[in-house]
């Protein structure tokens, strides 16, 4: 699968409006988190990490006026994903998205490796 606006639009419901002007804000993001992550590195996570961290950089390059919502969560097949919606807070004067989270527990995934029990 390769990483789209319309992908984000449908993995991330309801967090970005849809207007022209954000999809192309959304596709230099995406462009710009493929740059960043490597696929051979990232193997079977590079689609997902490239979706966190674009959602992540268009939710810092949004003007500052324009809210971030929707879904806080998803669920399929058993499995539960928890992504704040979006909404963050600053951390040391760094901003944190909750796709800033989603994205760094998937890198972490790729460095180490799965836990073991």
């Amino acid at each position: 699968m390769t990483v789209t606006a319309d992908t984000i639009y449908e993995r991330l419901p309801g967090v970005f409006t849809d207007t022209a002007d954000e999809r192309l804000a959304i596709a230099a993001c995406i462009a710009e988190a493929q740059r960043r992550l490597d696929s051979e590195t990232w193997g079977a996570l590079y689609d997902d990490g490239v979706l966190y961290l674009a959602a992540h950089l268009r939710s810092l390059t949004r003007p500052a006026n324009a809210a971030i919502s929707g879904a806080t969560s998803m669920s399929a097949g058993g499995v539960s994903m928890t992504f704040g919606g979006g909404g963050g807070a600053s951390v040391g004067g760094s901003y944190r998205s909750g796709f800033l989270d989603q994205y760094e527990a998937l890198r972490r995934l790729v460095v180490l490796g799965p836990m073991q029990p």
